[in-house]
């Protein structure tokens, strides 16, 4: 049996570059990304 791995880099940004997300929305927006990867069962590298 072969195993695989595959690791994305994504990256995404608002609508003409506006710095439109507060800090404050910026924590419940990773919050929320990170749900779904954790539901998922993707795991998430940060650096």
């Amino acid at each position: 049996m072969s195993k695989t791995r595959s690791l994305h880099h994504i990256v995404f940004g608002t609508k003409r570059r506006i710095p439109s997300i507060t800090p404050e929305y910026k924590r419940d927006l990773y919050a929320y990304i990170h749900g779904i990867m954790k539901e998922k069962g993707s795991g998430a590298a940060t650096g």
